[in-house]
């Protein structure tokens, strides 16, 4: 009879599993990309975007959920391969990249960009995509990409 070896039980509570770290990074893409499209939608429905203002575009809007959450996948099998405690370091770090991602938009605002269709109205719904977006890889990949004990 062979002798079963467990896994290292340690990194179980403290590491993602890749595998399940991609299929959480799925969900959460088909989770951003519902949120962000409505929040473009609901932008849309309520104030004028003129065409000029490209980045509540919906292409523009799917491509950069998109990179969002595939970025945010990588840095969590970065983590999951250079640092002892993954699941914490990506906990601590979403609120510092977060924060970083609403620079472009803070100065898309600040410059009067895009033929100065850039206002308040139509940078705050991107603010809101970041937030959401964020929120749903925070909860999926720590609910979902985590290994299992075994």
């Amino acid at each position: 009879m062979i002798a079963r070896i467990p896994l290292q039980s340690s990194l179980s509570a403290t590491h993602f599993s890749a595998r399940r770290l991609v299929l959480a990074g799925l969900a959460a893409a088909v989770a951003s990309l519902v949120a962000t499209v409505a929040i473009r939608a609901i932008t849309v429905s309520i104030e004028t975007v003129p065409s000029a203002f490209t980045p509540l575009h919906t292409s523009s809007v799917v491509f950069l959920t998109i990179l969002g959450v595939v970025g945010a996948t990588v840095a969590c099998l970065v983590l999951n391969a250079l640092v002892a405690s993954p699941l914490a370091t990506f906990r601590r770090l979403v609120p510092i990249a977060l924060t970083l991602s609403f620079i472009p938009d803070v100065l898309i605002w600040t410059s009067h960009a895009y033929e100065h269709t850039a206002r308040a109205s139509t940078v705050v719904p991107l603010l809101i995509m970041h937030v959401a977006v964020a929120s749903i890889c925070l909860f999926s990949f720590l609910s979902l990409g985590p290994r299992r004990q075994e």
